[in-house]
């Protein structure tokens, strides 16, 4: 009797914990299942969202190009005397891009000739002189400003700055152009629905934000400093995955973040940690609700 007995203690205990065992397993490939796939869905996001970074920043240097071609032989005297025309030929020129909000051509100090935001302040030179610092090395073809509030638009805007004129050897000034911040924001809100669980960031070499998803408070959208991209980029420049604590709110985030081939900015694309766990947990409860019955 006591064998039977001892048998027939071992089989229920079998019965018990074989099942346990087995959702216990199971949950752990799950698991590994649910991080797998976030990892997969990131990098396919990550590189929906650098096509479309450098499908702006490509734009930017589209119609600078034009403006070159527009302004080809003509001095600041010439620029200045043919303002009005010159600013609808290039206010023409932008209208198929609607994510640009202005375009302005300086001279070699910084004083504003052309402006499709209206007539030129050549008084104020302040907001092109860190353009032209950067531009007057003839290697530099151009510079990659950080998010500022465009004065046309009302709302940010990125600023990317080229060499005006062809020759290296003359340094004839600046051809800014910008591109509301909020463009990349409305790509990002419509590829992601609105989720909360989502957050995308163009940002410079220097970790110094260009736009984001979502966007910050109205109180903070000028340019900052991510400190946790900018540590990750210099371990691994080409690109790479963190899951980090997020200073802006206080969340786990698993972020991809690479660099993009032609400019020295980067794409992010990060998913909540918290997302993740409760997508794992929801697979669980489908698994408990079938396993439950099928194991009495």
């Amino acid at each position: 009797r006591t064998g039977a007995a001892r048998a027939y203690y071992g089989l229920v205990m079998a019965s018990l914990l074989l099942p346990l065992l087995v959702f216990l397993g199971g949950s752990w490939l799950a698991w590994k299942s649910t991080v797998r796939e976030a990892h997969t869905e990131l990098e396919r996001t990550l590189s929906v969202s650098m096509e479309q970074a450098t499908k702006v920043l490509d734009t930017h240097l589209l119609i600078a190009e034009r403006v070159t071609d527009l302004l080809r032989g003509m001095d600041d005297a010439a620029v200045t005397g043919h303002e009005l025309a010159l600013r609808d030929d290039v206010l023409a020129m932008i209208r198929r891009f609607p994510q640009v909000t202005s375009v302005a051509v300086t001279d070699s100090q910084g004083r504003t000739l052309l402006s499709t935001s209206g007539h030129p302040d050549q008084s104020d030179t302040s907001g092109a002189v860190v353009y032209i610092n950067a531009l007057h090395d003839p290697r530099v073809p151009f510079f990659i400003g950080t998010t500022v509030a465009d004065q046309s638009a009302g709302r940010p805007a990125v600023t990317v700055g080229n060499r005006r004129g062809d020759d290296p050897q003359h340094f004839q000034g600046v051809i800014l152009v910008s591109v509301s911040s909020g463009y990349f924001e409305a790509l990002d809100r419509t590829l992601f629905g609105d989720s909360a669980d989502y957050t995308t960031c163009v940002l410079r070499d220097d970790g110094t934000s260009l736009a984001r998803y979502p966007s910050p408070p109205a109180s903070d959208r000028m340019p900052g400093r991510d400190d946790l991209l900018l540590q990750a980029m210099k371990l691994d420049p080409t690109g790479g995955t963190i899951q980090a604590r997020s200073p802006l709110d206080g969340r786990d985030w698993l972020v991809d973040y690479r660099k993009l081939d032609a400019y020295p900015v980067y794409a992010s694309v990060g998913r909540s940690w918290d997302s993740i766990v409760h997508e794992w947990r929801a697979l669980m409860a489908t698994h408990l609700f079938f396993g439950i019955p099928a194991t009495l």
